[in-house]
């Protein structure tokens, strides 16, 4: 074989590659897309860049006073970020946080004893008022946070309010 063959092969290999490449490229950038469902944006030398539509989050607020429990405060279906929960009650209960099919159930007490350890949480007790503050919870598919009574109690009763920014998807009405 002719120097000038073996670089007709490399020349011919290289080109194969550079396809290979870019096929490669566009099917991880989409399986990316499925999978995280955010916009990706990518540049490449000398080409143009590739924007997918970014969707402005809608920021939704949710508010109740002196609800009895049990009662879900929050439903949503969809993917974005609870960036922020705030609930004051005079009674003890239990949180059920339901993230992506994960879930944290806890009693009051638990989140008095671990707020200074986590960032997404804070906790006060004045007046006989017991405070929750929680922020930061991102979710993919379903977020649901529930209160339950601690033990049964005539008008146990919460107040909260809480902001969510949904990207995709959409708060259920409580039922």
């Amino acid at each position: 074989m002719s120097l000038r063959d073996k670089l007709l092969d490399l020349a011919l290999s290289i080109a194969l590659m550079e396809e290979k490449q870019e096929e490669l490229s566009n099917r991880i950038v989409e399986k990316l897309r499925e999978t995280l469902r955010l916009p990706i944006v990518i540049e490449r030398p000398g080409e143009v860049i590739v924007k997918h539509e970014v969707k402005k989050p809608e920021t939704v607020i949710v508010e109740e006073e002196d609800k009895e429990l049990p009662v879900t405060l929050v439903e949503v279906e969809g993917y974005g970020v609870l960036k922020e929960l705030l609930i004051k009650s005079q009674v003890d209960y239990i949180l059920s946080l339901r993230v992506d099919g994960k879930t944290l159930l806890k009693e009051l007490n638990w989140f008095k004893e671990n707020a200074r350890y986590l960032n997404e949480i804070s906790y006060i007790e004045e007046n006989n008022v017991k405070v929750l503050h929680v922020i930061d919870i991102k979710f993919r598919n379903y977020l649901n946070i529930t209160c339950l009574p601690y033990a049964p109690r005539p008008q146990a009763k919460i107040s909260y309010i809480a902001k969510i920014e949904l990207i995709e998807g959409e708060l259920k009405k409580p039922k």
